[in-house]
């Protein structure tokens, strides 16, 4: 993705490149189905000193989500080989859609969602807030998560994979406000 194709007058096809923030909400848009909020443990991830590595469990997970007030979801690791990852998995309904949005956006808000992990996993950490290795204490400090899209496949494991799809967001909201516009219509 990144690129949009167009024919000329003359039939010849032409690759245009997108700017990047259309490329962007194009990735953005297409998310993995049913829904999966992918959570990176960035202490297993970064740090090579295996004393400063916070371990955390599916269960202490579900245990924390259930306090945030998320309910109705299912926690698992992703790739078995990657022990950093862990992937909550809502219903593939629009309220599952939604709560993995919220459960998205309580990452962002608090400066734990993509583009800080992206951030810090370049390595690029000297121009945000993550100058300084974060605090290992508190599974919050190295936890950073973010709905998944269709780059972030490949960090599911075997079952989850195989059981999902990509789909449009956008299409999944248009779809589900269609049948309220019928009946109000």
């Amino acid at each position: 993705m990144g690129w949009r194709s167009a024919e000329n007058p003359t039939t010849t096809w032409v690759c245009e490149a997108l700017p990047k923030d259309e490329s962007l909400a194009l990735k953005g848009d297409l998310i993995i189905w049913p829904p999966v909020v992918v959570i990176h443990n960035i202490s297993l991830a970064t740090n090579s000193n295996p004393d400063e590595h916070v371990a955390v469990s599916v269960e202490e997970l579900e245990a924390k989500l259930k306090d945030m007030g998320f309910g109705g979801h299912n926690v698992c690791r992703g790739k078995p080989v990657n022990q950093s990852v862990l992937v909550v998995k809502f219903a593939a309904t629009l309220s599952g859609l939604e709560e993995a949005e919220r459960l998205s956006k309580v990452y962002a808000e608090t400066k734990h969602g993509r583009a800080e992990f992206q951030q810090i996993s370049s390595g690029d950490s000297s121009t945000g807030s993550w100058a300084h290795a974060p605090s290992a204490d508190k599974m919050e400090d190295v936890l950073f998560g973010h709905l998944g899209i269709v780059e972030d496949v490949d960090k599911l494991d075997f079952e989850t994979k195989k059981r999902s799809k990509i789909k449009s967001k956008r299409e999944i909201q248009n779809s589900a406000a269609a049948p309220m516009k019928r009946r109000r219509g």
